[in-house]
């Protein structure tokens, strides 16, 4: 096993707006607080999200099961923040639930 210790350094806490895109406002942010790596935990609801729940088949390569939603849904997720260059990557996974439904995956960018 390998491990190290890390210290907190800055801590935002955000509020993203109905109809405001999930994904491109945490980019935003790290851009605009050169944020290079974070992590990150949200819960809340959103409308709609295009998301990967694993493989289609195990097979290599994998090919992505996608799953959409539109119908607005319970979210409770983690994630990571990374920039490479000038470019920020964010990689959430989140589970989705309404009534006695739930669906977990990764997050896209909507389609």
């Amino acid at each position: 096993m390998q491990y190290s210790q890390a210290s907190i350094g800055r801590v935002f806490i955000i509020k993203v707006e109905h109809k405001e895109d999930l994904l491109e406002e945490i980019k935003k942010l790290a851009i605009r607080e050169n944020i290079e790596f974070a992590t990150l935990a949200f819960i809340g609801a959103m409308t709609r999200a295009d998301i990967v729940a694993g493989p289609g088949k195990l097979e290599l390569p994998a090919v992505p099961a996608w799953i959409s939603f539109g119908d607005g849904r319970e979210v409770l997720g983690f994630g990571t923040i990374v920039k490479n260059g000038e470019e920020v990557n964010a990689h959430i996974h989140a589970s989705f639930g309404k009534g006695d439904k739930a669906l977990t995956g990764c997050l896209e960018p909507i389609s």
